[in-house]
């Protein structure tokens, strides 16, 4: 029952500063790698949100370059794999505090996402963390974050020292 209910879902990964070198040497290769393992759903989009300006196709290929098969036997199958992950992979350029590049990202994300299945949104914070603020105000203000029941669930993933001291982790915190 729970691996039906798990099917059922569309898991939308958004990596905010995904042309950096943690985002494309470390993040996209491990999501790859759970691709590979059948770990992540059926429906499932990543999408790279960063500074930097690249189409879709030079994400991509700027991700390939790192991509290994450690749990597929033979290179056929490999690049088989590698070219149905990367066809759900995608780039959205944008500023960290600006609220028009998050409203794009929003209808990007909204016109892949399916009407008829719960939606999981999980947002990756690959930046430094003096951005974490501007950037979760900016996902906040776009209403990207905000959970509907029965609909729509949101995460943030930020992986970074949480502030500099316990006083600038507690306004880190609070300000989340």
């Amino acid at each position: 029952m729970e691996t039906q209910k798990r099917e059922e879902k569309h898991l939308s990964i958004v990596v905010i500063g995904a042309s950096g070198d943690l985002a494309v040497k470390k993040i996209f290769p491990a999501l790859f790698s759970l691709y590979c393992r059948n770990l992540l759903p059926k429906n499932f989009h990543c999408y790279g949100f960063a500074r930097t300006p690249m189409s879709n196709e030079a994400f991509r290929e700027s991700l390939m370059r790192r991509l290994t098969c450690r749990y597929t036997p033979g290179e056929e199958e490999c690049r088989k794999l590698m070219d149905a992950f990367l066809a759900r992979c995608f780039y959205i350029e944008g500023n960290y505090d600006d609220h028009a590049s998050f409203l794009k990202l929003k209808s990007i994300l909204e016109e892949n996402e399916p009407q008829e299945q719960q939606v999981i949104r999980l947002f990756y914070f690959s930046v430094p963390p003096f951005l974490f603020m501007p950037v979760a105000n900016s996902l906040s203000d776009a209403g990207l974050t905000s959970n509907i029941p029965e609909k729509r669930s949101c995460r943030v993933v930020i992986e970074k020292p949480f502030g500099r001291d316990r006083k600038s982790s507690d306004e880190l915190t609070a300000g989340l």
